[in-house]
């Protein structure tokens, strides 16, 4: 018999003989060979071949870290502050240095969602596969590879916590208690805390109000690779302890009870003097009540509450005896009693007053509005970044939409416009977004809009073009990325069946990159039909590759497919000319950014420019635009301006309803809340006018909610039905084709012929 010791290599080959049935076969575990090793057996006689294959664990005590969680005692009061020191010693028990992460939660809420983390040493340590395979000559043979048995994972021990009285306080508490009324699911977070040479670390903990158990869960690795990980149960209780059992959230009109119940710990009866105590809420009936409380139980009372006013109303429980005393307080938020409605505008300060019509059912308590002033679109850049810049995720668009048109701004924009958030983390999200964009890099150099789909035109020049800006930006490009990226636009920017829209934006790209092909794109530009979208990107590759004429040329054909009205200057692309079912460029606010660039490049000082931008400012939905892709388009278009987004101080008046609420001065965007005004809103006519000296945007959004008497069900444009029918096959003898014909399905409560057939022999 050939017996071998495997695993990452051949470690062992042994032929064995002997008689008999078994034959024994002992080897030295060595460490090289954890966390398994395979021992495999192979036979032959008279032709035919025998083998079986075993996994034996090979455990190392070195690569587990272990950690303990000390706390200065077993039991804890609400809001009390403690330390916590945690320790971190290897497998012989001494003291190793480790990064430790710490989270202290409310045991309840893994009886909810129990922890899905794996084992931190089980993870970095996981069981390996065979990497020597065994083949036969012969025809026939038998191959058995048993299931892999995992190790049984270690069963972390419960922390007994012994909670003993040595002797009860018998002093008496009449003082007011404290209300407890922080409550928090997580009372401490930290992802990495260092232990030091001594393998030690202290954290303070202040506890929220809960009484409860709170789990803390340490995991920690050091520089070695050895992990281990830890619990550790710290209970928070008291003595006497009040609980209010009522709805957290009431519709305006609803009625309900509130249940105070207390508590008595302790190994003495007392008597417990309960009150209720409603903010914002009606109570029916007695507040206050008595209960005798035996040692170890509970009593209770009972209050009939009302939520009458719309908004955020409190509810504190007392509880007070002899022996110790309770009070908490919770939130209970009460909505109307209806549905959402919402207005909103855009307008100039030359456009005189516009009126909000508000319903006369109208809860006014619920009114959220808000006034957006942007004195210039580029004014509009800083509040549109907070949307746009994050970290990156998500497809190739998405990634490339939330780290570039930031880092385009940070040339232009100062720290302040920036946001101190956005200077500090821009960095960390470029490097990140490069990286995962270069880990979605196909083979054939494109890109697709994620790791593993087919490479498209469309969003490999989006991609490519965004890296070569990066790049001039000083951004890490791994070598090797952008020429791959660029040879596959310059092979598929030819082909016939790519669509135009993607052609215009590969010629973009390469304009960008310095390799425009300028012939080519000659020859495509003088084709009739151009849609809006592919003019403004032909304009901004021309004028990239100093093609002055043509440049214009394609700027001018673009000027006579704009779409012009009050609101400004805008293009889309004609609906019934799409080369496929769906574009960003079938996106008006994408196709008018483009074209705001194009103008910005090819003609700085075009009269359309000012009706571009208001357009766009029109089009936007709060800060930002529809997507990542248009917001991030429009932001583009906006540095392309070449603005200074200080403009200079402008005082803008605004008026409610005729009454001025606000006097202030403008630079840059600026945000109002007019809902708490001294001038409020009202049921029915509303009216809101912004004047100046210069011409500024501005947009209003108005939100509320609607209390009709008679609710009912109500259609915002969008209903769905769904109808089953039963489709029964007909055949046609003169094509030979079949057609289904749609029966009705039997419905409940109709007779219906039934025929059951049965066979017994």
């Amino acid at each position: 018999m050939l017996l071998t010791l495997e695993g990452k290599g051949l470690d062992d080959v042994r032929v064995l003989q002997g008689k008999g049935s078994v034959l024994r076969y002992g080897f030295r575990a060595t460490t090289a060979q954890t966390p398994n090793v395979f021992v495999s057996a192979v036979s032959m006689r008279d032709g035919r071949v025998f083998s079986s294959q075993k996994r034996v664990l090979v455990d190392d005590p070195k690569r587990k870290l272990k950690l303990e969680v000390i706390p200065s005692k077993p039991k804890f009061s609400p809001a009390e502050t403690t330390t916590l020191q945690l320790k971190t010693v290897n497998s012989s028990g001494a003291p190793v240095p480790a990064e430790v992460s710490v989270a202290v939660v409310d045991e309840g809420v893994y009886l909810v969602q129990p922890d899905s983390a794996p084992d931190i040493e089980a993870f970095f340590h996981r069981p390996r596969g065979n990497a020597i395979g065994t083949q036969f000559s012969a025809n026939w043979y038998f191959q058995g590879v048993p299931r892999p048995v995992a190790a049984p994972s270690a069963t972390p021990e419960a922390s007994n916590v012994a909670v003993g009285r040595a002797e009860q306080d018998k002093a008496s508490s009449n003082d007011e208690p404290r209300v407890r009324q922080e409550f928090r699911d997580v009372a401490l977070w930290r992802a990495q805390v260092q232990t030091d040479a001594n393998g030690t670390a202290k954290l303070e903990l202040k506890f929220p109000d809960n009484l409860t158990t709170w789990r803390v869960t340490a995991k920690g690795m050091t520089k070695s690779g050895t992990a281990g990980e830890t619990r550790k149960a710290l209970l928070v209780t008291q003595d006497i302890v009040a609980r209010l059992g009522v709805p957290r959230v009431l519709v305006r009109g609803d009625t309900t009870q509130a249940s105070l119940v207390v508590n008595n710990n302790r190994t003495v009866t007392t008597t417990a003097q309960l009150e209720v105590r409603p903010t914002n809420l009606t109570a029916s009936g007695a507040t206050t009540g008595e209960a005798r409380v035996t040692a170890g139980g509970r009593g209770n009372l009972r209050v009939s509450l009302s939520a009458n006013t719309v908004g955020t109303a409190k509810l504190q429980g007392r509880a007070i005896t002899d022996n110790g005393s309770d009070a908490l307080e919770i939130p209970v938020t009460v909505k109307a009693r209806g549905f959402s409605e919402r207005a909103a505008f855009t307008s100039d300060t030359r456009g005189g007053a516009q009126t909000l019509n508000v319903a006369a059912d109208a809860a006014l308590k619920t009114a959220r509005f808000t006034v957006l002033i942007t004195p210039s679109l580029t004014a509009a850049v800083s509040p549109a970044l907070e949307y746009l810049v994050g970290y990156p995720y998500g497809c190739s668009e998405q990634t490339m939409s939330r780290f570039l048109p930031a880092l385009l701004a940070s040339r232009t924009l100062n720290a302040n416009e920036l946001g101190a958030d956005t200077v500090k983390k821009l960095p960390e999200y470029v490097k990140i977004g490069v990286e995962r964009l270069e880990g979605f890099q196909h083979d054939d150099g494109g890109w697709g809009f994620w790791q593993y789909d087919e490479s498209t035109l469309e969003m490999t020049a989006y991609v490519v073009g965004g890296l070569l800006r990066a790049k001039a930006l000083e951004a890490k490009i791994t070598p090797g990325v952008l020429e791959r990226g660029l040879k596959y636009l310059s092979a598929a920017a030819s082909q016939e069946r790519q669509t135009r829209a993607d052609r215009a934006s590969a010629y973009l790209t390469l304009s960008i990159a310095a390799q425009a092909p300028l012939e080519a794109m000659r020859r495509f530009a003088s084709r009739d039909g151009l849609e809006a979208s592919v003019l403004a990107r032909l304009a901004i590759a021309f004028s990239r590759a100093n093609a002055t004429q043509d440049a214009q040329d394609a700027l001018d054909r673009l000027k006579a497919l704009r779409q012009e009205n009050a609101r400004g200057v805008s293009w889309r692309n004609p609906s019934n000319n799409r080369e496929y079912w769906w574009s960003w460029d079938d996106n008006p606010v994408t196709t008018t950014a483009v074209a705001l660039e194009a103008f910005a490049r090819v003609e700085p000082k075009s009269a359309l420019l000012p009706k571009i931008s208001a357009w766009l400012l029109a089009e936007r939905q709060g800060a930002r635009w529809v997507s990542t892709r248009d917001t991030a388009a429009v932001i583009e278009a906006a540095l392309a301006l070449n603005e200074d987004t200080k403009l200079q101080p402008t005082p803008v008046t605004v008026l409610l309803n005729g009454e001025p609420v606000k006097e202030l001065t403008v630079q840059g965007q600026v945000k109002l809340e007019l809902t708490n005004t001294q001038t409020p809103l009202k049921t029915g006519k509303n009216t809101l006018e912004l004047k100046s000296e210069k011409r500024i945007l501005y947009s209003a959004d108005l939100e509320y909610v609607r209390e009709p008497a008679q609710l009912s069900a109500s259609n915002k444009g969008i209903s769905v039905t769904r109808q089953f029918e039963k489709l029964e096959a007909k055949f046609n003898e003169s094509d030979g084709t079949y057609t289904f014909v749609p029966r009705p399905l039997l419905r409940g409560g109709n007779l219906e012929p039934v025929t059951v057939a049965s066979t017994f022999s």
